[in-house]
């Protein structure tokens, strides 16, 4: 997923980039990719008192995860964002397509909308189906927009030359310290439980890790 979104804003010589849960490992990561580049401006969700955390890892708006992030943003900067990291689907889908500028891409990278709580109910994996609206290629063309979909492992076995090569550039990138990786908790296996939890109570700021 870094490669290509890498690549991508490259497209862009002032780049707007929204995602939500900016305080997890991958909103912390895909972050400071983005600050990479010169000009980015990033928008993201996250509960009020990590606000001043993710600022200070790079995000210029910090939205709290309660309000409309949708009308947050377009007050901004009414014309719409450049990329979209979308890993709610359902309604959130919409909102995404919503929030793209001319020429701008949504890429899906999950459906948390689909758990409630703490667990995963056929209702809720039905609504959040049913809520994704299908695009259409009239839509896309009309409005300039792109959609794409991104699943690492996916990646990793179908095209494993393309996953190495990705991968090299963000060692390299660790490495030199352009990007440093946050780890929010390490558990034991016996924790898995609370180690759920801090994540689902939204406790956490980065990776929470499960030792085996």
């Amino acid at each position: 997923m870094f490669f290509y979104f890498f690549l991508f804003i490259y497209f862009f010589l002032f780049f707007y980039f929204f995602s939500s849960f900016l305080a997890g490992g991958v909103g912390w990561a895909a972050t400071q990719l983005a600050k990479t580049v010169p000009r980015v401006t990033v928008f993201g969700t996250a509960s009020q008192h990590k606000h001043q955390t993710i600022k200070e890892n790079g995000v210029d708006f910090p939205i709290h995860y309660e309000q409309d992030y949708e009308i947050e943003i377009l007050r901004q900067r009414p014309q719409g964002v450049s990329l979209v990291l979308d890993n709610l689907s359902g309604t959130d889908f919409t909102k995404s397509q919503n929030l793209l500028e001319p020429l701008g891409k949504v890429v899906l990278i999950g459906a948390r909308s689909m758990v409630g709580k703490e667990h995963r109910s056929l209702w809720q994996v039905f609504k959040v189906w049913w809520d994704t609206k299908n695009v259409t290629p009239y839509s896309l063309v009309m409005n300039n927009h792109g959609i794409a979909g991104f699943n690492l492992n996916e990646l990793r076995n179908k095209d494993p030359a393309e996953f190495t090569q990705g991968w090299k550039i963000i060692l390299e990138m660790i490495t030199t310290k352009k990007i440093q990786p946050k780890i929010d908790s390490v558990w034991k296996f016996d924790d898995i439980v609370e180690a759920s939890r801090q994540i689902t109570e939204r406790k956490n700021i980065g990776k929470v890790i499960i030792k085996p």
